[in-house]
């Protein structure tokens, strides 16, 4: 589910290196989806 959601990121981003973003991404996604799941 989560690699899915990169994945649709990096197109909506126009990002080309989706590598480098999804490794930079997953790893602040724990913090983000900590957060919300508490709001």
């Amino acid at each position: 589910m989560y690699a899915k959601v990169l994945k649709k990121l990096n197109i909506l981003g126009g990002n080309t290196d989706g590598v480098s973003s999804d490794k930079s991404f997953a790893e602040n996604w724990p913090e983000h989806t900590v957060q919300t799941s508490f709001i």
